[in-house]
């Protein structure tokens, strides 16, 4: 629906527009009580003012009763239609047999000179105009009584008018395909209307009730009565625009000319704002002055303010009736032609317009959703399918119709929106991503979307230099080497130790024990300084050295400390048993749980030392080498935090490292 930006209560505006109108007609000495309005609801001109230019008698005979002479030329059959001052008859010409309409006077207003000239000038002017959206007049004469009679085409179908009414009574369904099929036989009316005024005739009385849709839809422009001229050359007796001085038409469609009774300023442009109205009447269902007295209507009329149109109206057709129905004719379609035009390009345009209205829809979901808030939004999936669902539509639109401006405009606002959303509640990658599909190019999003790109890039630096920071898997690779090097030499080393041994070539004792695991330690610490960057690169790797070389040393310590305390060699291999087990051991409670694949086997190895003494060197050299390829594999196997996590923070997770908690190990060292 629309309705007019001065509202009907605005008594003091009204008043004002009414003043200057009527100050208008007193110029021109109209009265609005002289006015003669016939059944249409059209101000016509007052009878008393016209003569008949052309005598009756003048008229061909045309006989309509059969006599000895021959037969009647016109049989008249049944009355189709009865108007002010006209009667039109069903009737045959019976030299063709063929069904024709005759229109002639009512029988009160037969001799009446000012009447049947009227009726002869819309005859003349009619049968001027060939063309196939026009009644074809085959010809004038007189029975007779005299009357006269306008020989024409028989239309077989109805009014534009009551076709309308019977659709508005169905309801809304089909709405669109219903206007498309109206805009269609507007355009039809609009193409002989400009036909019209290449002949210098304006018809001055648009509207749906003067168009007959025949029945095989068949569209015709009917009822010439008030047509003027443009041209003083036009066809004989029809008035001149520029003498009009009176005020003539429909109020309910008038254009501002029309109303105060401007001829000179009446031209095809007046024509041009009628079609508009017709057209707010199709998109409305009301015309665009409709409603109250005649002279609230002509006061409208004479205002004729832009109309604001509701969601249901396109927006195309919406700007197609303000500038044919705009106040000033200078900002009209200057030309029927281009009226139609523009109806034909909207029709071509249509399914991108409808495409985009129904994206607009999506549009206002979306800004609906993005006023909640992002505190109050559980479900943002909602929201980016709502976005994408009217961004698709927008772009399809876009696509069929490059032109389509509301659609682009619409698109626009819905990127700057979700980009807005991204800036701050998204990420800049998203934004970023947006801003190419904008039409219109933002630097100062663009800027901003910059800014935070950067922002992000720094924290995102940081994050994962404190994420290194924290994960305990940095450096796994090369402990895990580390780990199988030292294991699978742990058992060779203490069976060439007993193999010397039984050779005599060595003597083991503490000296010799602690001589070799001293060179142990040795090698741990040199090959560990090597690789100190790789071994040490955060926190949680020093403390898994500093782990590994206690182990070592106090290993290496319980040589000379068994030897003062004065145990047996087997006694001392129980002891280093006992004292891996106890470093390993609180290394997989306080630093990193896979200690406990060295504590297990060093545990075992101290319980079979005491058990069988005599196989002491054999024992700890498995459970060295046994731990040692055991703590390398769950190293290199590892994936997550959550794996290498001290067994006594099992249920106790510190924040710093809950971020990293199934963090998916995504790089490893590169050495081999």
């Amino acid at each position: 629906m629309a309705h007019s930006a001065d509202d009907e209560g605005a008594g003091s505006a009204e008043s004002q527009l009414r003043a200057k109108l009527t100050a208008e007609w007193d110029v021109r000495g109209i009265e609005l009580a002289t006015m003669d309005v016939d059944p249409k609801g059209t101000i016509v001109p007052s009878l008393r003012a016209l003569t008949a230019d052309q005598q009756v008698n003048e008229l061909p005979a045309l006989s309509t009763i059969a006599s000895e002479a021959g037969q009647a030329h016109i049989e008249l059959a049944s009355v189709l239609g009865e108007g002010g001052m006209g009667v039109v008859w069903a009737a045959t010409q019976t030299p063709l047999q063929r069904e024709i309409a005759v229109k002639s006077l009512r029988p009160e207003a037969v001799g009446d000179t000012a009447m049947t000239g009227q009726l002869l000038r819309e005859a003349r002017i009619a049968g001027a105009l060939q063309h196939p959206n026009l009644v074809p007049i085959h010809t004038i004469g007189r029975d007779e009584e005299d009357r006269p009679l306008i020989v024409m085409k028989r239309i077989e179908g109805t009014s534009w008018q009551e076709l309308l009414d019977e659709q508005r009574q169905a309801g809304p369904g089909a709405a669109m395909r219903r206007l498309v099929e109206n805009l269609r036989r507007l355009i039809e009316v609009a193409k002989a209307v400009h036909f019209a005024h290449c002949k210098g005739i304006v018809h001055r009385d648009l509207k749906p009730e003067n168009v007959m849709i025949g029945s095989f839809g068949e569209v015709y422009l009917v009822d010439w009565g008030i047509a003027v001229s443009t041209r003083r050359d036009g066809i004989a007796g029809v008035p001149l625009a520029s003498e009009v001085d009176r005020v003539t038409g429909t109020p309910a469609y008038m254009a501002p000319e029309m109303a105060c009774g401007d001829g000179p300023r009446i031209d095809a442009r007046t024509d041009v704002y009628l079609l508009g109205a017709v057209l707010h009447d199709l998109l409305t269902d009301a015309p665009p002055h409709d409603g109250g007295s005649i002279m609230m209507m002509l006061t409208r009329a004479y205002a004729s303010a832009p109309q604001d149109y509701d969601s249901t109206v396109p927006h195309e057709l919406a700007m197609i009736c303000h500038r044919a129905m705009h106040r000033e004719r200078e900002h009209r379609y200057q030309t029927a032609a281009a009226f139609a035009n523009a109806l034909e390009l909207f029709l071509q345009h249509r399914d991108s317009v409808l495409l985009g209205e129904q994206s607009a829809l999506q549009l206002e979901e979306l800004r609906e959703q993005l006023s909640v808030g992002s505190a109050a939004r559980e479900d943002k999936a909602k929201l980016y399918n709502c976005f994408n669902a009217c961004r698709f539509g927008f772009s399809h639109a876009l696509q069929i119709w490059i032109g389509n401006t509301r659609a682009r405009e619409q698109l626009q606002e819905a990127l700057e929106m979700m980009i807005e959303f991204e800036l701050t509640h998204g990420s800049a990658g998203a934004a970023a991503a947006l801003l190419p599909a904008l039409p219109i190019s933002q630097p100062n999003l663009a800027r901003r979307v910059d800014d935070k790109r950067t922002a992000e890039g720094r924290a995102a630096t940081e994050l994962e230099r404190m994420r290194r920071e924290a994960d305990p898997t940095v450096g796994d690779r090369t402990r895990a080497v580390a780990a199988f090097v030292v294991g699978g030499l742990w058992l060779p080393c203490h069976a060439l130790l007993a193999l010397l041994a039984d050779k005599g070539w060595v003597r083991l004792d503490h000296l010799m024990m602690a001589l070799s695991y001293g060179l142990l330690l040795v090698g741990v610490l040199i090959a560990g300084y090597a690789v100190r960057k790789r071994l040490t690169a955060n926190a949680s790797g020093l403390r898994t050295q500093l782990t590994m070389i206690i182990m070592y040393g106090a290993m290496t310590a319980s040589w000379p400390i068994g030897e003062t305390i004065g145990t047996s060699l087997n006694g001392s291999f129980a002891l280093l048993a006992f004292v891996g087990f106890v470093v390993a051991a609180v290394g997989a409670l306080a630093v990193d749980r896979r200690f406990s694949a060295w504590s297990v086997p060093m545990f075992a190895a101290l319980w079979a030392c005491i058990t069988w003494p005599s196989l002491s060197l054999w024992w700890v050299g498995a459970a060295g080498t046994f731990g040692g390829l055991i703590l390398g594999y769950l190293r290199i196997t590892t994936t997550s935090a959550e794996q290498v996590r001290p067994l006594s923070q099992r249920w106790a997770r510190p924040e710093a490292e809950a971020a990293t908690l199934r963090h998916t190990k995504s790089r490893r060292d590169a050495a081999p």
